[in-house]
């Protein structure tokens, strides 16, 4: 996984996971409700959408179909100018919606991937890329994100809400 946390002192207070507002985003203003884990078949459905708003690219969005469905995939190997190749398994692989409409961008990592409208967390990006569509042969864009509820599992932490 790729992650970082902070301990927030009890006695500054916060507004939790509030999407911004200002930016004429869908849901903003609103709190990310909770984590739920993409890896369970009533969470990533055939046509979900999933969104985030990273440093770079603001507030992006991507819908799945048929034809570009959101997957987890086994594992993915991403390479990092600092350590070398690492492998990730079980990641949210998120297809973008055309090669030329980037979802995420370098600079977005860290940014909370959700479902808009439940609110539900499901994901941290931290890596883009170019692969081969293994039924056409095409060069497809895609973004990467580490399961959240294995995160906060693993670390022991709690979402913000």
């Amino acid at each position: 996984m790729d992650a970082a946390y902070a301990i927030l002192n009890k006695d500054i207070s916060h507004e939790g996971n509030l999407l911004p507002r200002g930016f004429a985003i869908p849901d903003e203003g609103r709190r990310i409700a909770e984590a739920a884990d993409p890896l369970d078949p009533e969470v990533l459905v055939g046509n979900s959408t999933v969104a985030k708003f990273g440093r770079t690219t603001g507030y992006t969005s991507v819908s799945g179909n048929t034809d570009k469905p959101l997957v987890a995939v086994a594992s993915v190997s991403v390479k990092f100018a600092d350590v070398g190749e690492i492998n990730f398994c079980d990641v949210i692989e998120i297809p973008w919606e055309s090669n030329n409409i980037p979802f995420s961008q370098g600079g977005d990592s860290g940014s909370l991937i959700f479902l808009p409208g439940s609110l539900r967390a499901i994901g941290l990006h931290f890596a883009s890329g170019e692969r081969k569509d293994l039924d056409t042969g095409r060069s497809i864009m895609v973004s990467y994100a580490c399961n959240l509820s294995y995160v906060l599992r693993h670390l022991e932490l709690t979402l913000v809400t």
